[in-house]
């Protein structure tokens, strides 16, 4: 059975500008945390498949991610059926007004692990924590000014 966490944050942008950013795997190490690198620099598109390598517990850990459904400016799922914990991303983006987008991302998981799965409640808050802190960096970059004149 999976278990199941949730995280929103509020983006004081239009959701075609987080949809935009979220779909830009070249800079998902800049705000995933943990992300050391992925496979391809394009953006997202559905069907698409790349790999990911990441730090967590001090272990390297390398994925197989699946772009199973994008809906422009609203919704972003993806799946990993490798490694240790096999998931599914949610991105669902809902506008409050024409600058104020709310990202949530529900990410639903099972564990392939025993002992992870006795660590169920620790494992579960700690998820919830990056994902927000994840989602924060990214506003942060969205919204920060470049000093170069690029933003994300």
């Amino acid at each position: 059975m999976p278990h199941v966490v949730t995280s929103a944050v509020m983006f004081p942008c239009d959701a075609a500008t987080v949809y935009h950013a979220l779909c830009n795997l070249k800079d998902y190490p800049l705000w995933n945390s943990g992300m050391l690198s992925v496979s391809t620099l394009e953006p997202m598109h559905q069907g698409m498949v790349y790999r990911t390598t990441s730090v967590a517990t001090g272990r390297k850990i390398d994925a197989l991610i699946k772009v199973t459904h994008l809906e422009p400016s609203r919704e972003i799922r993806l799946e990993n059926s490798t490694g240790a914990v096999a998931y599914e991303a949610v991105f669902t983006l809902t506008p409050h007004g024409a600058n104020e987008t709310q990202v949530s991302c529900q990410l639903s998981f099972e564990f392939r692990n025993f002992v992870l799965e006795l660590a169920k409640p620790v494992v579960e808050s700690i998820a919830t924590a990056r994902i927000k802190g994840d989602l924060e960096t990214l506003r942060a970059l969205i919204t920060a000014p470049a000093a170069d004149g690029v933003k994300l």
